[in-house]
């Protein structure tokens, strides 16, 4: 399986963004998409933001550091996605 870090970063961040545009759905007047929606959609990309640093962050380390861990790991990614 040939794959690395970006292509799962995308394919993740697609998700991401597909299941954000499913949670505004859910809400039935404009108001409460302006209001609530918007505060905890912004809310989300945030915490998305911050996790999707950290991981990248990590794995970069584990490719510096560590490349059998680093390859175990992507292989490991792209079977869960």
């Amino acid at each position: 399986m040939k794959t690395n870090l970006a292509k799962i970063l995308w394919i993740k961040e697609k998700r991401h963004w597909k299941r954000l545009g499913q949670m505004f759905k859910k809400f039935n007047d404009w108001f409460s998409k302006l209001t609530f929606g918007l505060i905890v959609a912004i809310l989300l990309i945030i915490i998305h933001y911050c996790f999707v640093l950290m991981h990248t962050l990590y794995e970069t380390l584990l490719f510096v550091v560590a490349r059998k861990a680093f390859k175990a790991n992507i292989q490991r990614m792209a079977l869960t996605i």
